[in-house]
């Protein structure tokens, strides 16, 4: 009698360790690809801001230097008439079943639609440019963004670039 009571403790305490283990390797996961995903939106937001400042031929600050969020126009040919807007806008979604507003990147070719870089599950947090030139040519930026987790995981992902405009 003793016996069957001492191995159904034993089975009870090995069952309740295997699952209590199993249930951290699962949130663990969910922490990895939620971290992944802040990572592969900072990785191409800063590629894709790169991209089309080294592009530009001129740049205009809308709402001030260091402005954070920044909204900036980007002149793509000498004449100014392609231009490129970069800013950041609000939206209403759903993270793990609960309603948030995520603020995410956006671009906008000559006053077209406004197409999102930035997922839905990530919310930028800081994008700032400041312009770093004093009366040198070419005219070199200094750009921040910072992007987490719009869950509120906790960690996020802060990127600093510096750009020269290609004359």
């Amino acid at each position: 009698m003793v016996e069957v009571i001492l191995y159904t403790l034993l089975v009870i305490i090995i069952s309740t360790t295997m699952i209590l283990s199993l249930t951290e390797v699962i949130k663990g996961r969910l922490v990895i690809e939620k971290i992944r995903e802040i990572s592969e939106n900072s990785r191409y937001a800063n590629a894709f801001i790169v991209k089309n400042f080294r592009k530009a031929h001129a740049l205009a600050v809308g709402t001030g230097q260091t402005t954070n969020p920044a909204a900036i126009r980007l002149y793509m040919d000498e004449s100014n008439s392609t231009y490129f807007d970069l800013d950041t806008n609000l939206k209403a979604v759903l993270i793990d079943g609960q309603p948030q507003i995520i603020r995410y990147l956006q671009y906008n070719e000559n006053s077209g639609t406004p197409v999102q870089i930035t997922s839905n599950d990530v919310t930028v947090d800081h994008f700032s440019v400041d312009i770093l030139t004093v009366a040198t040519e070419p005219e070199n930026f200094h750009i921040q963004l910072q992007i987490s987790h719009a869950s509120g995981l906790g960690s996020s992902i802060s990127t600093q670039t510096s750009i020269s405009l290609r004359q």
